[in-house]
């Protein structure tokens, strides 16, 4: 195969997306290169907060999100991305480029009440 397998991964945390509770994980090992166990909580997080923030729908029966490449952009794709492999109930992945958001995900405001700077 041509592209860059996952062969080993360390979980970071979990998330809700599209209504069901997934597992986030990081690429430690893959076809192509190792990633020190140093550089797994930075990418977690940024795992996280960009999930958190992403708009596209998962695909179907995703079970776990993996950070296979950190934060770059490419030819195909110009804005600042994760390469993410979305894992299902069988374990085949499906990959997808996730938009990197840098903030903390912030809770909804409660209904009814406006926003007002003091």
């Amino acid at each position: 195969m041509s592209f860059n397998q996952v062969i080993k991964k360390k979980i970071t945390g979990t998330a809700i997306k599209d209504g069901s509770r997934i597992t986030l994980s990081v690429a430690t090992t893959t076809t192509h290169w190792t990633r020190p166990d140093s550089a797994v909580a930075e990418v977690g997080t940024l795992l996280s907060r960009s999930v958190a923030a992403w708009q596209e729908q998962l695909p179907q029966d995703t079970t776990e999100v993996c950070s296979r490449e950190t934060d770059h952009t490419s030819r195909t794709d110009a804005r600042e991305h994760l390469t993410v492999v979305c894992f299902n109930t069988t374990g085949e992945g499906t990959t997808r480029h996730l938009p990197v958001s840098r903030e903390p995900a912030r809770p909804p405001s409660p209904e009814g009440q406006t926003c007002r700077k003091e």
